[in-house]
This record gives C-alpha cells, structure tokens and sequence, in this order.
C-alpha cells in the first residue's frame, strides 16, 4: 500500500526490472482504519515526508512557509485491501507512517486473526510491547525505524 501515486509508478517500474511484478501488487492508497479521505502535508524537497493534517499542530501559512503543500490521501482497511485484491495473509507486514501505525493495525483486525509471522512498525518504544503482546505478538528484535514483532507460539 502506497499512497503517493509517484511512488507507486516507482514500484512497478522496479518489480517490472527486477522480475518480480507478477508477485507484487500496488495498491495506490495508504493504510487506515476506515476508508476515508485524509489530509497530510507533503514536503516539497522531500517528498516521502509527509505529516498528517491533524496531527500537526501548525497552521496552514506556516506549513506552507516551511515548504509543504496539503495533500488529500486514499485510505483503507488492510483487511479490505486484503478481501478485495483476494489476497493471502501476509507473513510479514511492514508499517511506516510515521505515527499512525496504532490507526493502521486497528484496520487488521481480520488479519492479526490469521496471524502473520511478523508486524515490523516503524514507532517509538512508549508502550508498545505490551500492546503487541496483548494481541499475540513478542518483541523480536529492534533497528534503526522501529521493532520487529513476532506472532507468539501457542502450545498445547
């Protein structure tokens, strides 16, 4: 799931290079719990930066001075996106969206149902062991963006 529609032509351009586009989907939307319509500020020198309207404390006018332009954004589910591309569950789901990864795995309830492998979120530390924990998933490993969950093994 990728919401820039530039980087989504990117993606398929490299899993067409790499051999790869008949295994790879790219679906041009961004992860939520609802499917709705969100507002973000996109950096102009970087792209990839963007910032969630309301979770930016700063108006307007001064987003724009510091060079960032409002966006309007396609959200979904992750279940949704999973019933309508038909898909399997995933063994592995990476989340960067900087901060809105709690809002994201709300929309995978059907998902962490199945249970994949593993959740990699790009977030903090602030308690977040703990939720995963409460939903079938311990700490496994951290890096650079984040941490890696692994789905717990349930023994009879």
């Amino acid at each position: 799931m990728e919401p820039d529609p530039i980087n989504c032509r990117e993606l398929e351009e490299f899993a067409k290079r790499c051999g790869i586009s008949d295994r790879v989907i790219v679906v041009p939307k961004g992860g939520w719990h609802e499917e709705t319509v969100l507002s973000f500020y996109q950096s102009r020198e970087h792209p990839a930066s963007a910032v969630m309207s309301d979770l930016n404390g700063a108006t307007p006018e001064q987003m724009e001075r510091r060079g960032y332009t409002e966006i309007k954004v396609p959200v979904a589910t992750v279940d949704s996106i999973i019933e309508e591309y038909k898909l399997p569950t995933p063994r592995l789901i990476s989340i960067t969206a900087n901060g809105a990864e709690q809002n994201i795995l709300l929309g995978m309830k059907g998902v962490l149902e199945t249970g994949p492998d593993f959740i990699s979120p790009a977030i903090d530390d602030s308690g977040y062991r703990a939720e995963m924990a409460e939903i079938g998933y311990e700490f496994e490993a951290d890096y650079d963006r984040g941490f890696t969950f692994r789905r717990g093994v349930t023994l009879a």
